[in-house]
């Protein structure tokens, strides 16, 4: 596959949501998943992205997600990224027939990291303009 990205230097949040397809066995076929990665990862920038997986994927990808952006960069530009980076899930909970509703106005938001500071990152986007009353 051939995705023209441009570079993410200043991005603070890059979503990855790719197509998961079920296999024969019904186990996500994650090869897009993969493929998006590595493209993300030739490409991250010297800042602390927050790298958010919005697909439908088994427990514990957001480690391979990880590892596929290091590898990425590492290959394409002959080092480790300079810059960390966190991978996070967002996971959507979308209704057939009703997913454009269901996306405008979810019915509840579930984030998970494990760096504080990539949650801190995803709190502020998503109360942005919202009076939360001092909860997050």
């Amino acid at each position: 596959m051939n995705y023209k990205l441009r570079r993410y230097e200043q991005a603070d949040v890059v979503f990855l949501a790719a197509a998961t397809p079920a296999n024969p066995d019904g186990s996500p076929d994650l090869t897009y998943v993969r493929c998006v990665a590595q493209s993300v990862g030739e490409r991250l920038g010297d800042r602390f992205p927050v790298i958010v997986n919005k697909s439908t994927v088994p427990i514990g990808s957001g480690n391979r997600v990880g590892g596929l952006l290091s590898d990425a960069y590492k290959t394409s530009n002959g080092q480790k990224p300079k810059g960390n980076f966190a991978v996070a899930s967002n996971p959507e909970f979308l209704r057939e027939g009703v997913a454009v509703h269901d996306s405008l106005y979810p019915d509840r938001i579930v984030m998970g990291a494990t760096q504080a500071r990539a949650i801190d990152v995803l709190v502020r986007g998503a109360t942005a303009g919202h009076d939360m009353g001092g909860r997050r």
